[in-house]
């Protein structure tokens, strides 16, 4: 059954041309991909209200990325 488009938007995303490739051959349905990774990653947000005692902040890098340290 497909799912009805309610209060979906268009986005333009700019993203690595051989990830995309890599990414099309696993993942069948881009949109709903994204939108189910982005609500769990909001409800990770919400639910970790405060940083655990003794631990940094995550950050969210790509593996090539440093810091500017």
């Amino acid at each position: 059954m497909p799912r009805q488009k309610q209060n979906k938007v268009k986005l333009t995303l700019s993203i690595d041309k051989n990830i995309l490739e890599r990414a099309k051959r696993k993942i069948p349905n881009m949109s709903a991909f994204l939108e189910i990774k982005l609500l769990e990653f909001l409800e990770l947000r919400n639910n970790r209200s405060e940083p655990r005692p003794g631990f940094e902040p995550g950050t969210f890098a790509l593996p090539r990325q440093r810091s500017a340290s």
